[in-house]
């Protein structure tokens, strides 16, 4: 059948539509649905000049004019438009997720772990004062609660200390509790920890721990 709806006579299809036998339905029940499904089917439908001419000036259907049936209606085909895929004009930020961009570069020196003596980090002020005590100083720590006593959370404290004023000796390794060899270490500084008040003769002043820097050999 014609492009143009508005030009019935220059319908081109009627070679094929004559091949295929019309649907057979009363005029008066015909509607659009029932052209469209007839053109799907590869088929066409007999239908009046106030029913098409109003859908062939909107573009919906097409005629084969040297095709009529005993009452005069026209062989009617629907125009099956193909869908239009959406234009994309812009793109919607709800949708997109940003990622991390991380930059590769090379020849970046890998940084040394710098520490003071002592073993604190270089920068970093040391919280309990152990570089400050002589042999037979002390300071006290308060306990921050009846189940939180200072002298538990200052036993490994006190320890590291131990071990950070120390240095190997040279040549001379023992085997620790684990059979591990490890080397012999000569202890430079020596601290205690005991549980106390902050008056040791008064038990109804603060209560706490108090860390002593002893003799070596004490």
């Amino acid at each position: 059948m014609a492009s143009s709806p508005r030009n019935r006579k220059s319908v081109s299809a009627a070679a094929v539509v004559e091949t295929v036998e019309p649907v057979a339905k009363p005029h008066v029940h015909i509607r659009l649905q029932d052209v469209i499904d007839a053109t799907k089917a590869n088929s066409f439908v007999y239908t009046s000049a106030e029913f098409h001419n109003p859908l062939i000036a909107s573009g919906e259907v097409e005629i084969n004019p040297d095709m009529t049936d005993e009452h005069g209606n026209v062989a009617t085909r629907a125009i099956i438009k193909e869908k239009e895929e959406p234009v994309m004009t812009e793109v919607s930020t709800a949708t997109v997720s940003t990622k991390p961009v991380f930059v590769l570069e090379s020849n970046i020196p890998i940084p040394e772990k710098v520490r003071k003596a002592g073993g604190l980090r270089a920068g970093r002020t040391p919280v309990y004062p152990f570089d400050g005590l002589e042999i037979g100083g002390s300071f006290f720590v308060a306990d921050k609660a009846e189940d939180k006593p200072a002298v538990k959370a200052m036993a490994s404290t006190v320890a590291g200390a131990n071990a950070r004023f120390s240095e190997e000796v040279a040549g001379e390794t023992r085997t620790n509790r684990k059979g591990k060899v490890v080397p012999v270490m000569k202890q430079l500084r020596k601290f205690k920890v005991y549980d106390t008040y902050l008056n040791p003769e008064d038990s109804t002043s603060q209560k706490g721990a108090r860390v002593f820097r002893v003799a070596i050999d004490a």
